[in-house]
């Protein structure tokens, strides 16, 4: 445990004298999202009745 914490700091300490370096997660996920205005479920569920 002591092992992977020295890496750690290792790996995130600060590259230049009095900056401070900060990772950011940008990754972008669609979210699925159904609003009561789109017609696509009421599309599906006639296709599925007919």
């Amino acid at each position: 445990m002591e092992l992977i914490l020295k890496e750690n700091i290792r790996i995130n300490k600060p590259r230049e004298k009095g900056g401070n370096v900060e990772s950011v997660d940008t990754t972008v996920q669609g979210k699925s999202i159904i609003f009561p205005t789109d017609d696509k479920p009421s599309k599906k569920v006639i296709k599925n009745i007919g």
